[in-house]
């Protein structure tokens, strides 16, 4: 990637920018995955109460114990993923959100418009310090979520194994990856800006591109991790 040759613009500039961008994308696809996780809980727990249900029948000294402790788990993931995410908002409809109030994944994905959308413009101090406060409440809402792997997920599944019932595969701990932003080559001095020269007009032989360029390969790689219940995204979310 090489400077625009007509803007030019300072290459530190363009590193602190993508520094930012990479550090909202890691902590915004950690949040997503956090919240894929809690689903995919939820629905493994449903899929254990209807299959206890089925086969367990009258027999409460099996299906008993594990159902109270699902019942309570599903309770304390649905309190967890209610605070970050409304599963309410009817994402097919437009600008369904303006009846609710923000939650945190709304606040942490908005961000990333006062992030990435400029040339060579690295975040305002306003943007660097919300993101700050974000990054400290995201934390602990990972720290929650980890512990309930580690307390409750743990002993659902000690119970539910002991009765030969379903256990539940809730994955390892969540983290926000660390940002590594690779230098292929140092500048020497900025670009100069240059005036443009040749035809702006594309000619009627260029053909569409019909397979991935670099370019959107780039793309898809730096977009987060998609929020499954939410908009789908190319996005493959690759730790940089």
């Amino acid at each position: 990637m090489e400077l625009d040759p007509v803007l030019g613009g300072d290459p530190a500039r363009f590193t602190a920018q993508l520094h930012a961008g990479l550090e909202w994308r890691n902590a915004l696809s950690a949040l997503n995955e956090m919240l894929n996780r809690i689903v995919s809980l939820e629905t493994q727990l449903k899929n254990t109460q209807q299959a206890l249900r089925d086969n367990a029948g009258s027999d409460s000294t099996m299906a008993g114990p594990v159902t109270r402790q699902g019942r309570e788990l599903g309770r304390k993931l649905k309190e967890l993923k209610d605070s970050l995410y409304n599963s309410d908002v009817q994402r097919e409809a437009g600008q369904d959100d303006i009846h609710y109030l923000n939650r945190f994944h709304d606040r942490l994905q908005s961000l990333g418009f006062g992030l990435a959308f400029a040339y060579a413009l690295p975040p305002t101090e306003v943007v660097t310090a919300r993101f700050k406060e974000l990054r400290a409440a995201l934390d602990g809402y990972i720290a929650k979520f980890n512990d309930l792997l580690r307390t409750d997920v743990a002993g659902f599944n000690k119970t539910a194994e002991d009765r030969r019932a379903p256990i539940l595969v809730a994955g390892a701990a969540i983290e926000v990856k660390e940002v590594k932003v690779r230098r292929r080559f140092t500048a020497s001095q900025a670009a100069a800006a240059t005036r443009p020269t040749g035809s702006t007009t594309p000619s009627e032989r260029t053909h569409s591109a019909t397979r991935s360029t670099k370019l959107r390969h780039a793309c898809a790689n730096a977009s987060p991790i998609t929020l499954d219940p939410a908009w789908p995204t190319i996005g493959r979310g690759s730790w940089t």
